[in-house]
């Protein structure tokens, strides 16, 4: 059987796995996620307690990684939205 649902789990791992070689990757695919990105920065806090507190310090970064550079990827994710717009009626005249 194949499951071909989605996870919040598995947006976390593709913009932490997407952030360490380019932020810009990872600001695309936070665009593509839509509402499951920000559910992923949620669970990215919830990790990174418990990672923090049982002494898991990979795993924390990892998930403070993504919830530093979150504002970037924001602004970043606002950018991959207005270029998939592409031009409005009004920019063409």
């Amino acid at each position: 059987m194949r499951d071909d649902r989605f996870t919040v789990w598995e947006a976390l791992l593709y913009l932490v796995g997407a952030l360490c070689p380019s932020e810009f990757e990872a600001a695309d695919l936070l665009h593509t996620f839509g509402g499951n990105g920000d559910r992923a920065r949620q669970l990215a806090y919830l990790l990174y307690q418990k990672a923090d507190d049982k002494g898991s310090a990979a795993e924390a970064n990892a998930c403070n990684s993504l919830i530093a550079a979150w504002p970037s990827l924001r602004k970043g994710a606002l950018a991959a939205a207005a270029r998939s717009a592409g031009p409005s009626q009004q920019q063409l005249l």
